[in-house]
């Protein structure tokens, strides 16, 4: 006696319908999450680089030293417009260069060079700024703004 039976098929008009239940299954997940992160409200506080680190010492530091952050975080984001409409000619030059034809390699470097030079400095005048923040802070306020600036992923502070 064989015993063996036949496996049962799904009728393949079966499986489209459990593909596009699963399909759906999967857009709808999706654009809920989307949805999701895209209506939660952005924390209190500035954007940009240091929004973060301006909502993370909120309420930490002491009253001047958090107008000495809000002061600083203005300072560098002035700079930031400031030096991003100074350097517009240099990256309109670099573009220039870059779609020349033939392309010349020493005035690619040499207009890299002009932008590396204008960076060098603002990053310069911006540590400077940096430094005198720091040095009026009380040891307290140094202490939480230094843990502060180690837990955010590297960037213009380290």
């Amino acid at each position: 006696m064989n015993d063996q039976r036949e496996p049962k098929r799904v009728a393949p008009q079966r499986l489209m319908q459990f593909a596009l239940l699963g399909s759906l299954g999967l857009n709808l997940f999706f654009a809920g999450w989307g949805l999701g992160v895209g209506l939660r409200p952005p924390p209190p506080g500035r954007g940009g680089p240091f929004g973060g680190l301006e909502h993370e010492l909120r309420g930490r530091l002491s009253p001047d030293g958090m107008s000495k952050v809000e002061s600083l975080i203005g300072d560098i984001d002035a700079g930031f417009r400031r030096e991003f409409g100074a350097s517009d000619s240099i990256r309109q030059e670099l573009h220039a260069v870059l779609i020349a034809e033939p392309f010349s390699s020493n005035d690619f470097m040499r207009t890299l060079g002009q932008l590396n030079a204008r960076r060098t400095d603002f990053d310069s005048t911006m540590a400077r700024r940096i430094a005198e923040f720091v040095a009026g802070l009380s040891p307290e306020d140094r202490r939480i703004f230094a843990d502060a600036v180690l837990r955010m992923p590297p960037g213009p502070l380290g």
